[in-house]
């Protein structure tokens, strides 16, 4: 059975998106949301049969081959300056793509594709980009939470400090306290003792008794 020619090419390059070959392989995720204006790195990597080598890489929009002239945002096969779309993977297996300043004409769904010395593959599913609008009023409401945590933050602390320096105060009173109520008590049981003290010679002068008499009566006579 002879097959057109033309057919056979067709059936070649759709081989790549449509086939089930696990040698040619494009892995990245099915979905990314990037705010405007923010830089948004899409992660990629790719493989392929050993021994062949990689000669191109491309990364097309709104296009499930990205074959031959297809509109790109990367071709390595042709460099363009100043391009907000910068290829950050190689010719080897990985395939990242960053997207720097997002606009919102950046919203597609990007494709990614390699040519080898024996032929090319895309991936199918591609990568479906959404670009957001900046809710500058989110980012005024998460100021305005910030500082009235700051603000929370301070005046507590300055309560907790100034608890603290009360508490502090109230225990040295306390312990000022303790120190003279135990002086108190020391100087007066230090009178109490000089009092019995000084009264004791007091009670051993007394005068003589009559046994003192007897005696000296009887040596006298």
């Amino acid at each position: 059975m002879k097959m057109n020619p033309w057919n056979l090419s067709v059936l070649l390059l759709l081989a790549g998106p449509l086939g089930a070959d696990p040698d040619w392989h494009v892995e990245h995720p099915d979905s990314f949301c990037v705010v405007e204006g923010s830089t948004a790195t899409i992660p990629c990597s790719f493989t392929h049969p050993t021994g062949l080598r990689v000669k191109r890489v491309v990364w097309c929009p709104n296009h499930t081959i990205c074959h031959l002239t297809t509109p790109n945002v990367y071709d390595s096969s042709n460099l363009r300056a100043d391009s907000r779309f910068l290829y950050l993977g190689d010719l080897v297996s990985d395939c990242t793509l960053k997207i720097i300043k997002t606009v919102k004409r950046d919203a597609a769904t990007y494709h990614f594709r390699f040519e080898t010395n024996g032929r090319g593959w895309a991936g199918q599913k591609g990568v479906i980009v959404t670009v957001t609008e900046e809710k500058s009023g989110w980012r005024l409401t998460v100021s305005v939470v910030s500082v009235l945590l700051a603000v929370f933050l301070l005046l507590a602390g300055l309560v907790f400090a100034k608890r603290r320096h009360a508490q502090k105060t109230a225990s040295e009173v306390i312990q000022k306290q303790e120190v003279e109520r135990k002086q108190e008590a020391v100087g007066t049981s230090e009178e109490v003792s000089y009092s019995i003290i000084h009264l004791k010679p007091s009670s051993s002068r007394s005068a003589p008794g009559p046994e003192h008499e007897i005696v000296y009566s009887e040596v006298v006579g």
